[in-house]
């Protein structure tokens, strides 16, 4: 799997500082803020941040590779996009099967599986994960196991935290895998959105 570990430039990356940066900040929201979107604007103020401070330093190609990475542009590369779709949608009906949930309104669905998946795969895969890839050079699943764990970790598990931290890491396993892979970030929020759209039909059908 090491030779998928790097799908963009090397001189493209951007530091991983910003995962000491950004971890500190989502506790603090954790205990101080009481707002049930409070996580998505400070994944998107992050961004923000993120975006203004490598624009100021004229590295436009970083914040290509932040939230694109790169396209899909060979066989190889299509034949991994429908491995991670089918990954995707098989992995997610057993687990709908064998967890249970609480229900969820329909009119979250745009913030859970349109909002969410935007902003999270940027953050978590194309900025973290990427930045953390170069330091795993022989073993590069090793970042994609240290993502996930900063991505369960940045999720509220106070209600039925077995089920959900257990679908939590089996995403975040996927996304990586997908963005290892392939490197493309939108095919990685693809994958979370077809999961959190094909979580919302299992409950309308049920």
């Amino acid at each position: 799997m090491a030779s998928f570990a790097l799908r963009t430039d090397l001189t493209h990356r951007v530091s991983p500082l910003w995962i000491l940066i950004y971890l500190p900040l989502h506790q603090l929201v954790a205990q101080t803020v009481q707002y049930d979107k409070a996580f998505l604007c400070l994944r998107v103020t992050f961004l923000v941040l993120v975006v203004a401070t490598l624009a100021l330093q004229r590295e436009n190609p970083q914040i290509y590779a932040v939230f694109i990475g790169r396209w899909l542009r060979c066989r190889r590369d299509w034949i991994a996009a429908a491995t991670c779709l089918l990954l995707v949608l098989g992995t997610q009906q057993i687990l709908s099967r064998w967890l249970h949930f609480r229900r969820e309104d329909p009119s979250q669905y745009f913030w859970m599986a349109v909002a969410a998946p935007i902003n999270e795969e940027v953050v978590f895969r194309g900025l973290f994960l990427a930045a953390l890839l170069p330091y795993f050079p022989r073993w590069s699943f090793g970042a994609v196991l240290l993502t996930t764990a900063m991505f369960v970790g940045c999720h509220d598990l106070t209600y039925n935290a077995w089920p959900v931290s257990t679908t939590l890491t089996v995403q975040s396993l996927i996304y990586g895998v997908c963005y290892l892979w392939t490197g493309c970030v939108p095919l990685c929020i693809l994958c979370h959105w077809l999961w959190n759209t094909l979580f919302f039909i299992s409950w309308l059908t049920r």
